[in-house]
């Protein structure tokens, strides 16, 4: 997921009737037990959405009845499709060093390849995508901003491996993949050295400070849908920031369940940019230009209840 009367604003914004539905999305977070760096891919310069960005692998889910999958399955396709890695039931993490994976991978990324080419390939070694072995990890929703023409719930799982698997990323989608440090890709997006959306951000820095080979790392499972509620201040001095508000907030606007319908509020920099840190804050706050640059993320004071309302999930 990616992405102006000067006034406080009220609690009343953007009403139903201009809500975008959304689709569904999985994304896999790739992390290495050993050396806790994180696979990550980089979007070509010519993509349609958020392109030169540095993005987890995952897409859409096909949701069409023939060809219905689910979310795990989902993004286990797509993180086959975009780095050649396979994870079967058999407990096996295949890579392109099989020519016969590699050989699977040209196929189901040629133009026009049915949908459900991975399965015919699996079922002809009698095998499985290994769907129990993803951690359910945080639900994203697309902000409902006009600028987005398309919105997605995507679902987050993390997948710890051993060592650092072999990547060949689909040139066609990707220009590039690499197994990165959080610290690191986090210093180069505050710097506005790399394009990394508010989603990769947030997930970059809490897996930074937990440990991927604990058990308990399934712990960290966030219920609550993370649908960022946007506020955008006045430009100065060159510089307009943007603010990406989650549950437990003091400026998040609770709906009725199942709903996601605020839009973006206005309000002026200084109360943005300096908020009352003695209520809650839960928020991403970066720079529209370059995008995402000079984010700072602040989470102060939230309820953990306020994380653990599950929504009705595809899980």
């Amino acid at each position: 997921s990616a992405p102006s009367s000067l006034s406080m604003p009220s609690k009343a914004m953007v009403g139903a009737a201009r809500a975008l539905p959304w689709g569904e999305a999985a994304s896999i977070i790739m992390v290495s037990r050993s050396t806790r760096r994180v696979l990550l891919l980089r979007r070509g310069t010519t993509a349609s959405f958020m392109p030169n960005a540095l993005v987890f692998p995952g897409g859409v889910v096909h949701t069409q009845h023939e060809d219905r999958e689910t979310a795990r399955e989902a993004a286990l396709r797509e993180l086959f499709e975009e780095t050649g890695l396979l994870c079967t039931k058999r407990g096996k993490l295949r890579t392109v060093e099989d020519p016969r994976t590699e050989r699977w991978q040209n196929e189901v990324n040629e133009k026009g390849a049915s949908k459900t080419k991975l399965k015919e390939f699996l079922a002809s070694t009698n095998e499985r995508l290994d769907v129990a072995s993803l951690m359910p990890w945080s639900t994203w929703l697309t902000p409902n901003a006009g600028h987005y023409k398309r919105r997605y719930m995507t679902d987050f799982f993390v997948l710890p491996v051993d060592g650092e698997p072999q990547i060949r990323h689909c040139a066609r989608e990707m220009a590039g993949a690499e197994w990165s440090d959080p610290s690191k890709v986090l210093a180069a997006a505050a710097a506005g050295a790399e394009s990394v959306p508010p989603p990769q951000q947030y997930e970059l820095r809490r897996l930074r400070e937990l440990d991927p080979a604990s058990p308990a790392l399934a712990d960290n499972h966030i219920r609550k849908v993370l649908f960022p509620q946007l506020i955008r201040c006045e430009e100065r001095e060159g510089e307009q920031w943007l603010c990406n508000i989650l549950p437990g907030d003091q400026e998040y606007v609770s709906e009725p369940p199942g709903q996601f319908e605020q839009g973006t509020k206005k309000m002026k920099r200084e109360a943005m940019l300096n908020p009352d840190e003695t209520k809650p804050l839960h928020r991403l706050t970066y720079l529209v230009a370059p995008l995402y640059s000079k984010c700072t993320i602040t989470v102060k004071g939230v309820d953990p209840l306020d994380l653990e309302e599950p929504h009705v999930s595809r899980l």
